[in-house]
């Protein structure tokens, strides 16, 4: 027994001496073989001299872990030129940065071989170009220019950007950049606008002699209009529709008698060929060379060898000189205006006129002459007075508005007359006009002289159009241009009847109505369709055209509500739903409650009516609810209510397939009341629903 414990005593002994102990981080006590790990101050190291694992029982390296590893407060070092590298086994080893990126990495970029290299930007440079120096790479790229190919600048870019854009063209062009002019064919098409200045150009084609004028809408090819139009002395000219300023027809008129009395005609300073006129009657002959054969129509005998003191005596056939036999015994003229009466021995002739031409000329002297009866008077010399003085062929200004003229003599070019305190002499300007320039704008117009813009006027005062019987006329200020049927017939759709245009008639052409954004095409008061009624579409090119309605079943044609209360009573009456969410076709009249059956079909009909009940027990409170047709009671639901302390509610609700005929009238009414309910009202508490299934 005692050996026994000796052994013990050796073997824990041994034990010990092969086990150690140490305290864990947590304060825990275990127990280290030390057989394989050995204590060397702050150290532990395994003594084994196999392969470590973590996470595994078959560790294939020294240290083998199936987790991450992690490594922390390791150092900085910038010298060292290994790294840590792991197999496709996850076994590390160290490698050289130089035989890792031998082939596999960039070490030298455009000359430069720092590892820390810089990008750049520059514009130096005729072209684009890539400057190294040092760590540092910059990338050139100058403005464009004459001389740099390059970036576009962004004010270049807006001169571009302005130019032609994109032209397709069926001929060659050649633009000379001296002249920045285009070199064309001008006899193939080149180019085919359909805008100027973003105006819209009318694809209308023009014809011979026609101008491209805008409308208010488009540029349209136009033919000229010209017309005249003269009142009195004034001649307008109408152009295309506008009007200019009038102007004398006539601006000088005069009528003369030459020396031989022949009648000179001059208008506006254009004298006419000098007129011989002849006469007839009883003077025959010109009116240089008359000659009396007649007396008031009679024939005027031979004179020759008259004696003193005869008178012309009628002897049957001619007035012939004669020996009076009546002695003179009084002779008296009477005047009146320009009538001559001569009254011989109380015997009086017929009046004659006293003037019979009278002119008035002014000859080459600027003389004034009085011709009259064709006797011109003595040429006579005008003289004048006041701020003119002299004669009409001399006159000398001598002052002005009253205020001395001073002399004049040796003015120089540029002078004005200026005024010095006492006459008006020729001084150098000391406001030379220097520009003179009008500015118009919609339609106003000034005047503008050496910067001083004058107060603004009207160019155009008045504007009207008049319509009248399909003629059109244009007054502006007052002068009206001539007129223009304009309404004199209409096709197209439209019809024309005394200048009364209307929508009607058949189309004659494809016709294109154009709209944008802004203006858009609405039609108002357009009638409520059926379900059976085509729709309109739109085809290729938006061309109008019909098709029939598509047509799917179920259709919930009508939903209606009661929104307010109405009188139950034993006495059947219609219920108006008088409130519609849903109302195709406006079939249901929320006026009267009927339903009118647009076609003939397979309709389903719903209702749910709530009541309230105030009084008594449920064998004396009921109402009932059905579905008429026509005449016809199709369906009955009946419902009872019970009342003790508070009012009860109940719903009467029914649906019921109906095989309709177009034009058949369904309502829903109400009756057979015993006790007292209240219909009750609101969103969801008188419900009619009517739905098309088939």
């Amino acid at each position: 027994m005692r050996k026994f414990y000796i052994i013990l005593l050796l073997l824990s002994i041994t034990g010990l001496t092969r086990a150690q102990q140490v305290i864990t981080a947590k304060g825990t006590r275990v127990t280290i073989d030390s057989s394989k790990w050995v204590i060397a101050g702050n150290n532990i190291y395994n003594k084994n001299t196999g392969n470590v694992g973590i996470g595994t029982s078959n560790p294939l390296a020294q240290l083998h872990t199936t987790g991450t590893v992690r490594f922390a407060g390791i150092g900085t070092n910038t010298t060292n030129t290994n790294i840590l590298t792991t197999d496709a086994n996850g076994e590390v080893t160290t490698r050289t940065f130089a035989s890792l990126f031998a082939g596999n990495a960039i070490t030298s970029m455009n000359g430069l071989t720092g590892s820390v290299q810089t990008f750049t930007t520059g514009t130096s440079g005729t072209s684009f170009n890539i400057s190294s120096t040092g760590t540092t790479h910059t990338f050139n790229l100058p403005t464009a220019s004459s001389t740099n190919s390059g970036a576009l600048s962004s004010a270049n870019w807006t001169t571009f950007n302005n130019k032609i854009g994109t032209v397709t063209a069926t001929t060659t062009a050649a633009v000379t950049t001296s002249t920045t002019t285009a070199t064309i064919n001008n006899t193939a098409a080149y180019w085919n606008a359909n805008q100027l200045q973003g105006k819209a150009v009318s694809s209308t084609a023009p014809t011979s002699g026609q101008l491209l004028i805008w409308n208010g809408t488009s540029w349209t090819p136009t033919t000229t209009t010209v017309s005249n139009t003269s009142g009195s002395n004034t001649l307008s000219t109408t152009v295309n529709g506008v009007t200019g300023s009038s102007v004398n027809i006539i601006n000088s008129n005069t009528f003369t008698q030459n020396g031989t009395n022949q009648l000179v005609s001059t208008v506006n300073g254009i004298a006419s060929t000098a007129l011989t006129v002849n006469t007839g009657g009883d003077v025959t002959g010109n009116l240089n060379a008359t000659v009396v054969s007649k007396i008031n129509g009679t024939t005027l005998g031979t004179l020759t060898g008259a004696s003193n003191g005869q008178v012309l005596t009628w002897n049957g056939s001619a007035w012939a000189p004669a020996n009076t036999t009546t002695t003179i015994s009084g002779v008296s003229n009477t005047s009146s205006s320009n009538s001559l009466t001569t009254t011989v021995n109380g015997v009086t002739g017929q009046s004659v006129n006293i003037i019979n031409s009278n002119t008035f000329t002014q000859n080459g002297n600027n003389q004034l002459v009085s011709t009259v009866n064709g006797i011109a008077s003595t040429a006579l010399t005008v003289n004048t007075g006041g701020d003119v003085t002299g004669n009409l062929n001399a006159t000398v200004v001598s002052k002005i508005n009253g205020a001395a003229l001073g002399t004049t003599t040796g003015a120089s070019n540029g002078q004005v007359l200026t005024w010095n305190g006492s006459s008006w002499t020729a001084a150098n300007a000391s406001a030379t006009i220097s520009g003179v320039s009008n500015t118009s704008s919609a339609n106003t117009l000034s005047t503008t002289i050496n910067g001083v813009t004058g107060s603004t006027v009207n160019i155009i005062n008045s504007n009207a159009l008049s319509l009248s019987n399909g003629a059109l006329t244009n007054t502006v200020n007052g002068v009206s241009s001539s007129s223009v049927n304009v309404l004199a017939t209409a096709s197209n759709g439209i019809n024309a009847t005394n200048g009364d245009v209307q929508l009607g008639g058949s189309l004659m052409e494809a016709t294109t109505i154009t709209t944008s954004s802004t203006n858009t095409l609405a039609l108002s008061g357009l009638q409520t369709g059926t379900s059976t009624d085509s729709l309109l579409v739109l085809a290729t090119g938006g061309i109008i055209k019909k098709i029939a309605s598509p047509v799917s079943f179920p259709q919930l044609l009508v939903e209606a509500r009661r929104t307010s209360s109405y009188t139950t009573t034993a006495t059947y009456a219609t219920i108006v739903y008088n409130t519609a969410a849903i109302n195709d076709g406006a079939d249901y009249s929320t006026s009267n409650g009927i339903f009118t059956v647009p076609e003939s079909g397979l309709y389903e009909i719903k209702f749910s009516n709530e009541y309230g009940w105030t009084s008594g027990g449920s064998s004396t409170n009921q109402i009932a609810v059905r579905v008429m047709v026509n005449t016809t009671v199709d369906m009955e639901v009946m419902v009872s209510g019970y009342r003790s302390n508070t009012t009860h509610y109940s719903t009467a609700s029914g649906s019921t397939f109906l095989n309709l005929t177009a034009g058949d009238a369904v309502k829903i009414m109400a009756g057979g009341l015993l006790g007292t309910a209240t219909a009750q009202f609101g969103n969801g508490q008188h419900v009619l629903k009517i739905i098309r299934h088939k």
